[in-house]
């Protein structure tokens, strides 16, 4: 998803709407506003089916970098029992451990930050710790990735 922000320090539905036309001027591939609880189409609730699903993983007891960041992200008790199991079968969902990384930062700080940034009218403090929770730790911890994130 990539916006334009016509006025600074808020996101509107304008600002989406005028995103969705997909003319050259702007960037954008075309997109489609949808408002909340209207009927998403079989390819978005996929996706929240596949984010909804327990994920599962191994234990990689050579790989240190593995096991410190699965003891973090299992330091948070319930949250990481309702979300992962361990498993010696296939299928194993999680193939590195920069998952169990983001899911630490995300539960840790941003679960605790996310009531007080939803009150603030900043888009900038939204996408900035947007970035740092959900986009550094698990797609940029290293060099050479090929994702590219645009604030």
């Amino acid at each position: 998803m990539q916006l334009t922000v016509l006025k600074l320090n808020s996101w509107s539905k304008q600002d989406v709407l005028y995103n969705l036309p997909g003319d050259d001027n702007h960037g954008s591939d075309g997109a489609t506003w949808y408002n909340h609880g209207q009927a998403r189409p079989a390819a978005i609730l996929d996706i929240e089916t596949r984010l909804a699903r327990i994920r599962t993983y191994q234990e990689h007891e050579t790989d240190m970098q593995w096991t410190r960041d699965l003891e973090n992200a299992r330091s948070r008790g319930d949250l990481f029992d309702d979300t992962y199991i361990l498993t010696g079968q296939d299928p194993i969902n999680v193939n590195d451990s920069r998952e169990f990384a983001a899911f630490y930062n995300v539960v840790r700080s941003y679960h605790a930050d996310s009531a007080r940034i939803g009150q603030d009218s900043s888009s900038s403090l939204k996408a900035s710790n947007f970035t740092v929770y959900f986009m550094l730790p698990p797609f940029f911890s290293r060099l050479g990735t090929r994702f590219e994130y645009k604030e």
